[in-house]
């Protein structure tokens, strides 16, 4: 595999990543705790018939309670005592005069006096209720500290708070510290599983298709026993890490093959240019030629001598020999009218509606893409249009969440 590599910015890289970790109210509780995962009851100010203070509140929980609830599942909350985790081990149990402390992330929720918990490894119904909260002002967006105590051990209280929840949530651990929601409503959290599982799908197959490791490059085919390679998507692909999820052990980092002084320009009139703007009445047809590889002296493709292997140029002149184009006519037109109706793939439709409906959200993304982007049969079109179909994905679940 040939990769450039730029020895200044991975250390300069690695020195921001280590400041940002120090920084993190998150790296400063892992080092000395733990998350303790709990189904969390956070007080649902909207939803909740009384004013601050419980004075005239006759039961917290019940049919007489005036309090709603959002649940959590997943909730981490960090320093628990062991002794807590260790219940389902010890017939004693606990009894009702336990108290303990524990830590949530800014980040996630503020607690509420009279919030609740329960930890689901714990075989008894254990109702822990929160008493007090401190916030840690060293670090600003850095966590509160909580105080809580036991306050039931009891299956059928357990049913009447659920009762009186309202919405239920997840937490997803690994947006911590991203700019996506780490909690997400249940509806919302299922659709985006199955969204997450159909991007994976898509990525698989198409890096089991194209994917050359000898080039660290994705090569589409163009005839017998030829290949094209398109550093502009290269480009693309990077720019948005649609093949390096994070926390992902073997991330696909493209090497962009060659340099050119004209590339940010090219970019501009690309046809991934024209994806991250979503401006259909820019849509052209955006013919293409092709020339050797091994032409570009940078390249592994003339080291390792790649003579089936050619580059993908976009046509910047009217008087240049074109060998293809990337979009029909037929499919320009359908983004310039906005027309999903006509004759074409669900792929296709996708493209169209993300081009032009902001409101474009998960249930438009169709749950059979994968076996549909497999019927294009290994040729160019799924080479070009499946990293595009990836970036739709990708944009539609960081915009539910």
């Amino acid at each position: 595999m040939s990769i450039r590599i730029d020895e200044q910015k991975m250390i300069d890289d690695a020195v921001f990543a280590h400041e940002q970790r120090l920084k993190s109210p998150m790296s400063r509780i892992l080092a000395n705790q733990t998350p303790t995962y709990t189904n969390y009851y956070h007080i649902n100010i909207d939803e909740t018939t009384i004013d601050s203070g419980y004075k005239d509140v006759v039961s917290i929980i019940g049919n007489q309670s005036p309090i709603s609830y959002n649940k959590i599942k997943k909730f981490p909350i960090y320093g628990i005592d062991p002794i807590v985790l260790q219940l389902s081990n010890d017939d004693q149990g606990l009894d009702t005069t336990y108290e303990g402390e524990g830590v949530v992330l800014a980040t996630t929720v503020k607690p509420l006096q009279n919030d609740f918990f329960m930890i689901p490894v714990l075989n008894d119904d254990y109702i822990f209720r929160v008493t007090g909260i401190d916030y840690d002002t060293v670090i600003s967006d850095s966590f509160y500290k909580i105080r809580f105590n036991l306050e039931y051990i009891d299956s059928t209280k357990v049913v009447e708070l659920d009762k009186q929840v309202v919405r239920n949530f997840t937490y997803k651990q690994e947006n911590y510290g991203t700019e996506n929601n780490s909690i997400i409503e249940d509806a919302v959290y299922e659709s985006i599983s199955e969204l997450e599982s159909l991007y994976d799908d898509i990525a698989s197959t198409y890096t089991s298709m194209f994917y050359s490791e000898r080039h660290n490059s994705f090569l589409g085919p163009i005839g017998s026993n030829m290949y094209v390679y398109d550093v502009l998507q290269s480009e693309f692909i990077n720019k948005h890490n649609l093949f390096s999820k994070k926390n992902e052990l073997h991330p696909i980092i493209l090497t962009i093959q060659y340099t050119d002084s004209m590339r940010r320009i090219k970019y501009e009139r690309s046809i991934y240019r024209l994806i991250e703007r979503r401006r259909p009445d820019l849509t052209y047809a955006y013919p293409y030629t092709y020339y050797p590889a091994i032409t570009e002296r940078e390249t592994s493709f003339h080291r390792w001598n790649d003579k089936n292997v050619y580059i993908l140029e976009n046509i910047q002149s009217n008087n240049q020999h074109s060998e293809g184009q990337l979009l029909s006519d037929d499919f320009v037109k359908y983004i310039k009218n906005n027309d999903t109706k006509s004759p074409i793939h669900n792929w296709g439709k996708l493209i169209v509606k993300y081009m032009n409906d902001d409101n474009i959200s998960v249930d438009d993304i169709p749950r059979d893409l994968n076996d549909e982007l497999l019927s294009l049969n290994n040729n160019l079109e799924l080479f070009i249009y499946t990293p595009i179909i990836l970036y739709i994905i990708k944009y539609v679940i960081n915009k539910a969440v």
